[in-house]
């Protein structure tokens, strides 16, 4: 008898962990070419295409955490993954367009694009990229935000937390803020490379 309690005592920490990835697994959606293929808890997610319905094969749209959200529309090769409780992406009116969220409370949009990507690593930050090509806004810190809007070839980036880097209006630029609390700013100006500190 005493050997038989030892290994169920044993056992016990194992079961808790199994509950706990169990329960936070349930808040989970994913959607691949317009249709919604798995959604359980209060993650949502969708794959649509403009008017008709229709949306072209590659897009995918990943939810996964409490409140999260994931959503493709109109385009092809789109994709929108958000992991992270409160977390949201979008991508929309273009191709080969890419929105990734890992954190909660984070948010990364992209819009009206050509191979683009805005990415977020980290807790209530924000990453967009609207009506550009071939562009980069992402941010690996918390409450900070990456845009990069109206251009070809720009990079938006933030690696610290309270920070801020934008490119709007220009093509081939990068700004870059790596300290807390940094600003970087380009805007109508073309081939610049602006950081901070």
């Amino acid at each position: 008898m005493e050997k038989r309690l030892l290994v169920v005592v044993a056992l016990l920490p194992f079961a808790g962990l199994a509950v706990e990835t169990a329960t936070a697994a349930t808040d989970m959606c994913v959607a691949t070419n317009g249709a919604v293929r798995h959604q359980s808890g209060t993650a949502t997610c969708s794959a649509s295409g403009a008017g008709s319905g229709e949306v072209e094969k590659g897009t995918v749209a990943v939810a996964k955490g409490a409140n999260s959200s994931a959503d493709v529309f109109a385009g092809s090769r789109n994709k929108a993954i958000a992991i992270g409780d409160n977390s949201s992406a979008f991508a929309g009116f273009g191709g080969g367009q890419t929105a990734m969220v890992r954190g909660d409370g984070s948010s990364a949009r992209v819009t009206f694009s050509v191979d683009s990507t805005a990415k977020v690593h980290g807790d209530s930050s924000v990453a967009g990229v609207d009506r550009a090509s071939r562009s980069r806004a992402t941010v690996h810190g918390d409450n900070s935000i990456a845009a990069a809007a109206r251009g070809v070839d720009n990079r938006a980036t933030v690696r610290a937390d309270n920070s801020t880097a934008t490119i709007v209006f220009s093509d081939d630029s990068t700004a870059t803020a790596t300290a807390d609390g940094c600003v970087v700013v380009v805007a109508f100006v073309a081939g610049v490379d602006e950081s901070c500190p």
